[in-house]
């Protein structure tokens, strides 16, 4: 498996991010995000398959620029239920859709 790169820049926030084993077994989840006086981390379970790895990077990614931005989320739309379907749908393009990864990479 690729090494996972950390940490991540969002807007001037640098964001640290960690397989670790064992979050879904000990919280009941696959990954988490998580702002603690200025030091910004998000962890993923190492064990679970890479389209879910996928789904859930994107997932807590999304939580993390929600909270460094400050997104005010109004109306019928809670944050999870939003991280939960932009991270399916992402993974899902992104395995559907190899070229488009490379097409963006090449935009940077």
């Amino acid at each position: 498996m690729i090494k996972l790169p950390s940490p991540i820049r969002i807007s001037a926030v640098d964001v640290k991010m960690s397989l670790v084993k064992g979050i879904k077994e000990d919280l009941e989840l696959l990954g988490d995000y998580k702002e603690d006086q200025g030091s910004y981390t998000i962890r993923v379970d190492a064990s679970i398959p890479p389209i879910l790895l996928l789904d859930t990077l994107i997932h807590e990614i999304s939580h993390a620029i929600i909270d460094i931005y400050h997104i005010n989320l109004k109306g019928e739309v809670e944050e999870e239920q939003l991280v939960l379907q932009l991270g399916s749908a992402w993974a899902q393009i992104y395995r559907d859709s190899p070229e488009l990864l490379d097409y963006m990479r090449g935009l940077v």
